[in-house]
């Protein structure tokens, strides 16, 4: 069982999390790490370490933590971890959606978007929400369950720029394919600036207090300040086909 514990500590201190050049799914690892990398979870509570590790390693909670002097060993190489690749936790997400394209306009070249999901001072995306249940049906207390980030600058955009013939072409591809409500797929490509401090909530009344930011109900989604870097738009549901990108 020693060398197995050696072994799973040194994988621990090498893995390398999810890059930070990258634009991360908005999953409860990658948020929670990202938490971690603009110090506002401080992971030198046990209570805090331990629920991060069932979050975000659930196979190495199971395989130590019932043992006190072994759990012990993995929680301090775990900081320690988490200092070597602290650059290296998500800084940049990916939020992806549909919206509907309404009349082509001749004199613009450009499809305005539907009425009904128009692009106009976005300024949030909810990004992930989660009952606390996790890790073969372990709750969690501590971390949060609701992540949303909150735009410095809100964004609008009128419509999808494209040539005549452009659009000619791509209003015959969708009615091919049967797309009669004329959906393309937009992916937002944020980068987080700032993430206000998580702690211990002073008006939660149970005995393990649930965590939040300053200010915050428990209840109310931790805010992720970002950008968007760019808005790309697709033609197809699996993001190949790109149509056009536009940078703020």
């Amino acid at each position: 069982m020693m060398k197995r514990i050696v072994l799973i500590l040194a994988l621990l201190l090498v893995a390398a999390p999810a890059r930070a050049d990258i634009y991360a799914r908005p999953t409860w690892d990658n948020l929670v790490k990202t938490l971690v990398r603009y110090g506002a979870l401080d992971l030198s509570d046990d209570k805090i370490l331990d629920e991060y590790a069932i979050v975000t390693d659930c196979d190495l909670y199971h395989a130590f933590h019932d043992n006190d002097f072994k759990w012990n060993q993995v929680r301090d190489s775990m900081r320690e971890s988490v200092q070597l690749n602290l650059s290296k936790f998500p800084a940049s997400y990916v939020y992806e959606d549909k919206i509907a394209l309404d009349r082509y306009d001749f004199t613009q070249q450009i499809f305005h978007f539907s009425d009904k999901n128009p692009l106009q001072k976005v300024n949030a995306f909810f990004l992930y929400r989660t009952n606390g249940l996790t890790c073969d049906g372990l709750r969690i207390h501590y971390l949060p369950k609701a992540y949303r980030a909150v735009l410095d600058e809100s964004v609008s955009l009128p419509g999808l720029p494209l040539t005549q013939r452009s659009a000619d072409a791509l209003l015959r591809r969708m009615d091919a394919n049967g797309n009669t409500e004329r959906l393309i797929y937009v992916r937002f490509n944020l980068h987080i600036n700032y993430v206000g401090k998580v702690d211990k909530n002073p008006n939660y009344l149970d005995d393990d207090p649930m965590y939040v930011q300053a200010g915050a109900r428990h209840d109310v989604p931790v805010l992720l300040n970002a950008q968007v870097d760019t808005i790309d738009f697709f033609e197809d549901e699996h993001y190949k086909k790109l149509l056009y990108s536009y940078q703020p």
